[in-house]
């Protein structure tokens, strides 16, 4: 898991125009990961990939992350806990071709009926990947 870097992704929320330069990539560095500042739970809402974020930025230097997101589409992504099991972590991607993140949380407040989840981190494919291989590796 890479921790989570609110700093490097794209708020949806912010009506500022996009600067390529202040954003991280991630998922082999084909994507950008977008979330909802506005949101209290769970924030992380999609991905967007670099190739049309750049098409859609020389369309639309001045666009809004999201009116960008809207217009880009977004990759599937998974929130999971930290405890979840390796072979659920590998069945999520072996089922969901679209699926490009896995975002890891945790319960930062447990109220009556709705908890509150914190996000911690990240898997993405190629980090499964190659924890996998360099652990069996080692054994």
């Amino acid at each position: 898991m890479k921790p989570l870097d609110r700093s490097v992704c794209l708020d949806a929320s912010s009506l500022t125009p996009v600067d390529l330069c202040l954003v991280s990539l991630i998922d082999d560095k084909s994507s950008v990961l977008v979330f909802d500042s506005e949101r209290q739970s769970d924030p992380s809402i999609g991905v967007i990939e670099v190739d049309d974020l750049k098409d859609s930025l020389k369309k639309s230097p001045r666009g809004s992350v999201a009116s960008l997101f809207r217009a880009c589409g977004r990759g599937d992504i998974v929130h999971i806990f930290p405890d979840t099991p390796l072979r659920h972590l590998v069945d999520l991607f072996e089922d969901n071709d679209k699926l490009r993140l896995l975002i890891v949380h945790e319960v930062l407040l447990r109220p009556k009926h709705d908890p509150i989840y914190k996000e911690i981190g990240f898997v993405t494919r190629e980090l499964l990947r190659d924890w996998v291989i360099t652990n069996l590796a080692r054994s």
